[in-house]
């Protein structure tokens, strides 16, 4: 009997923990990290003018953001890489998604590239070149594992917009620099 209510509770205890359900990572949780990229996008765009009218009380926000952006895409990687590969119609979708997100964050970049004068002013020039090598590090290997999941299909659309988001990048590191 002291055997039965010894090994009862442990066998119970192991059931729960084996029973726990396992986060599937899918082409829906891809989208919807992607989705959230974007969001952190138009975040940062819009704390983009307080951070230029004053950038000593601005850089909070604006950093916050950042170091959040940079979280998201890694999360993203990580389910990307997670989820394999997607078909063509799922690398289609995903494609699509990234590619918005190049746009805006190429937009983002153009802004901080016209607002270099004013962050350099202020003296927030190098923390900014640092968010911007991060980032750019971060959205490279976001796109190596979007291309790498993608089907063939959308090889053109994932290449292009990796190419345009990368030389973005390199103009606003160059003009931090």
């Amino acid at each position: 009997m002291q055997l039965l209510t010894t090994l009862f509770p442990l066998l119970l205890t192991s059931t729960l923990v084996f029973s726990a359900p396992i986060a599937k990572r899918d082409t829906a949780t891809v989208l919807g990290d992607l989705s959230m990229i974007m969001r952190n996008v138009v975040y940062l765009s819009r704390e983009l003018a307080s951070f230029v009218a004053t950038p000593s009380t601005g850089i909070a926000t604006f950093s916050n953001h950042f170091s959040q952006l940079d979280k998201n895409i890694d999360t993203t990687t990580a389910d990307i890489n997670t989820v394999g590969s997607f078909n063509a119609t799922d690398s289609e979708a995903v494609a699509n998604s990234a590619s918005g997100f190049a746009n805006d964050a190429v937009n983002l970049l153009v802004a901080l590239m016209n607002n270099e004068t004013a962050i350099a002013a202020d003296g927030q020039k190098s923390l900014v070149l640092g968010y911007l090598n991060t980032a750019n590090t971060a959205t490279d290997s976001l796109f190596t594992a979007l291309i790498d999941a993608a089907d063939e299909s959308s090889f053109d659309t994932l290449s292009v917009a990796q190419e345009e988001l990368a030389s973005a990048f390199q103009n606003a590191i160059s003009d931090y620099s």
